[in-house]
């Protein structure tokens, strides 16, 4: 009889042990986007949207693992020659894209035409300027059969380089370094990248249907390499905006809380009774910096460019920033610093922050503010400062205009300057504001897309696309530049402190604080993760029980 009892149990064991074990194909992870991508082009994508979908449906050259290594990626091998200017890839044998076209090298060569090309209008060119010719071509000086990007054969893929760039291995996981086939974009008809059946993938899913508005379904693509690993059958990316900002934070909460969604990525203080559960995990990033920058182009829309170009004033008004004391009036989300790099910033295995024991930010000093502004009138032989205005974004997540209307106070109180605070400019205005040097003064936000001093410091050397400020100066190019040139952590450090201490003491940006980010995930899901090098959600290593 007990024998029977057991036979019973262990036939009961082995039905729900079959029972509960799905097929990966029937694994489905649900994500909500907070907008429409724009393309899946990974040459000319530069929104968050767009670039998010990239990131899971192509891999590179090198990718990002899950611990947030670069690892090989359509590459079996690689060689760098001596002086740094050489490297030579050696591709994976059988590799193919989703619609079963074979991916050679001559993929990544045509993708590298591309990025350069003055008719793709690439936001990202100007990041891979290193690459031989690249900047000539991009000038539409050149061919961009020139381009320092050759394939040898179907395997091997050699790439020049004008100049030591020690991020190279970074740039080549970001979108813009992904693969494009030249005959499928022709096969397009202009159209390469504008809808599901309009691309072809070479990631771990691909684009298998959009129905704009709505959502996205990215499946698991049976050609990739190592489609064996990838453990999820489909990604469902939501299209789930709202005109009302706090409407549709709400809304993704609650969808992530009854487990309609199993990731939300938010910006904002985690409320303890919502998140202090064993069900759920979070995971934080603090890659974002907000400061004050000036109008330094001398441009006809620019009316106050001798006062904003005088130090003194800038040092004024840095000077004003208590900032012990407007910390009170922060969100726990937002952090006062005195620094421009953002906490996620590291130099070989350690964070900037805790390698730099040095604070070269103005000191708050009303007496000094007082004798800068004086010093400032003198040399600009004027009685009275003008009207100037501070103009400030729209942001779903931080209230800038109340934050900032505390420290223009201070500044009122101490210097007698009344500030005008336009604000709640939405994103596409605020853009044509910066572009067109229509501005005073502007609240302005730096975000590390990848882990290095340079993702930010680059930002305000002369040629910086990024640059919308005007600043120009030539030590600080070459601080930048010597970041760039060497591998030597120490060296980095050393030019790192020297960058940020010139920028700091021009008082060209003034920082105001850092941001959290957060990324909370359900239980039943693991893997999920934010890429370390460049912030964008990728499902590549994700699970779900």
């Amino acid at each position: 009889m007990k024998n029977k009892i057991l036979s019973f149990i262990m036939a009961l064991i082995v039905i729900m042990t079959v029972t509960s074990c799905k097929k990966v194909e029937d694994i489905k992870i649900n994500y909500d986007l907070t907008s429409e991508p724009v393309t899946f082009d990974p040459q000319t994508a530069k929104d968050e949207q767009s670039m998010t979908v990239i990131n899971n449906v192509f891999e590179g050259l090198l990718k990002v693992d899950e611990n947030g290594d670069i690892v090989n990626g359509a590459a079996e091998s690689y060689t760098v020659s001596d002086d740094g200017l050489t490297y030579t890839f050696y591709l994976k044998d059988g590799l193919m894209w989703s619609n079963g076209y074979y991916l050679t090298a001559k993929d990544f060569e045509f993708a590298f035409r591309r990025l350069f090309d003055p008719k793709t209008k690439s936001a990202s060119a100007s990041s891979f300027y290193c690459i031989k010719n690249s900047y000539q071509i991009a000038e539409g000086l050149m061919d961009s059969s020139e381009v320092g990007v050759k394939a040898d054969g179907d395997n091997k893929l050699i790439i020049q380089l004008e100049y030591k760039n020690s991020l190279f291995t970074q740039l080549l996981t970001t979108c813009a370094a992904m693969p494009c086939n030249e005959k499928y974009f022709y096969e397009t008809e202009g159209e390469y990248g504008l809808d599901a059946d309009k691309i072809i993938c070479n990631g771990a899913f691909y684009v298998d249907y959009w129905k704009p508005g709505q959502y996205l379904k990215l499946v698991k693509n049976d050609s990739y390499y190592d489609e064996s690993d990838v453990k999820v059958g489909s990604v469902v990316l939501w299209v789930c905006y709202s005109d009302n900002t706090e409407d549709e934070e709400n809304e993704l909460l609650d969808r992530f809380l009854s487990s309609e969604t199993d990731a939300y990525n938010f910006v904002g203080v985690p409320d303890d009774s919502v998140f202090n559960s064993k069900s759920i995990t979070l995971i934080e990033t603090n890659d974002t910096v907000w400061g004050l920058e000036f109008n330094l182009k001398n441009t006809p829309e620019n009316t106050n460019f001798a006062l904003l170009n005088n130090l003194n004033f800038r040092r004024a008004i840095a000077s004003c920033f208590d900032r012990v004391k407007y910390e009170d009036v922060l969100p726990e989300f937002l952090s006062v610093t005195k620094s421009i790099l953002p906490q996620s910033i590291s130099i070989g295995q350690k964070s900037y922050a805790e390698l730099n024991d040095e604070d070269n930010s103005v000191v708050y000093d009303e007496q000094s503010a007082k004798g800068y502004l004086q010093s400032a009138q003198g040399e600009l032989n004027i009685s009275q400062i003008p009207n100037l205005t501070v103009t400030i974004p729209y942001d779903d997540s931080v209230d800038n205009e109340q934050y900032f209307s505390y420290i223009s106070q201070l500044i009122q109180k101490d210097l007698n300057i009344f500030l005008t605070i336009d604000n709640d400019i939405d994103p596409e205005d605020y853009e044509e504001i910066l572009s067109s040097s229509s501005f005073d003064i502007v609240i302005r936000k730096h975000t590390a897309a990848y882990n290095s001093p340079l993702a930010v410091l680059n930002d305000f050397t002369s040629q910086s696309e990024n640059n919308l400020i005007g600043f120009s100066n030539a030590q600080y190019d070459n601080y930048v530049s010597n970041i760039l040139l060497t591998d030597d952590d120490n060296t980095k450090l050393i030019n790192t402190k020297n960058a940020e201490k010139l920028l700091l003491e021009q008082a060209v940006f003034i920082p105001l604080y850092i941001q959290s980010d957060y990324l909370a995930l359900n239980k039943s899901a693991t893997g999920i993760m934010k890429n370390s090098q460049n912030g964008l959600v990728s499902f590549r290593y994700a699970e779900k029980s």
